[in-house]
């Protein structure tokens, strides 16, 4: 199983290092699959590839998915309303910053449980 998180991309390029550097962080915590995804809703194309050449080395490591519409996430950090209609295993309502320490907090309790 795949601990995939799901991001806002218009929130992360607010603050995109510190974001990139927590989720490297996460990445080198878990114990499964992980991957990022970020969704996007009315972003320019032109923004979108800027990114992801600033970042590219970064986002590849990441394991990241660019995605309009995901259907299915492990780990949904919502701060959209619109992104509710995201199906989730797992979801937080907050700030990025605080949808990821609550991420890192399902998968420790997953990997103490599982005893890893």
């Amino acid at each position: 199983m795949d601990m995939s998180i799901c991001l806002n991309l218009h929130d992360v390029l607010l603050d995109e290092k510190n974001i990139i550097q927590k989720l490297i962080e996460c990445k080198s915590e878990s114990f499964k699959g992980f991957n990022v995804i970020f969704w996007h809703k009315d972003l320019k194309e032109e923004d979108i590839k800027n990114f992801i050449s600033r970042n590219q080395e970064d986002l590849f490591k990441l394991k990241t998915h660019i995605r309009k519409s995901p259907k299915t996430v492990w780990f949904l950090v919502v701060t959209d309303e619109s992104m509710k209609k995201i199906n989730s295993r797992y979801h937080t309502i907050g700030s990025i910053d605080f949808g990821i320490d609550n991420y890192r907090k399902v998968c420790s309790h997953i990997n103490r449980r599982d005893g890893k």
